[in-house]
């Protein structure tokens, strides 16, 4: 069975998104895939700044990633990739 998912969208910028990750509960049983938009100046160390505000661990994804409950999967600009 595939843990329930969360799409997180950076419409706001990096503060919006580690104000989300500081408040939300780590064990919440979903996982969570951050889509990126082109930031040249956090989008390379968008994965550290997330990990940095959670317990949980978080994943960088270039390839094709299974899903797993309780991680954030982030998707950097100009990746695509298949998680399932």
């Amino acid at each position: 069975m595939y843990p329930s998912r969360v799409s997180v969208h950076q419409p706001e910028g990096v503060t919006a998104l580690q104000s989300f990750f500081e408040a939300r509960p780590d064990q919440v049983g979903a996982a969570f895939v951050v889509i990126v938009r082109p930031d040249p100046e956090h989008g390379s160390e968008l994965s550290r700044i997330i990990a940095a505000r959670t317990k949980v661990p978080v994943i960088e994804v270039t390839e094709d990633e299974p899903i797993e409950a309780n991680k954030v999967y982030v998707i950097p600009p100009d990746e695509t990739a298949c998680l399932g």
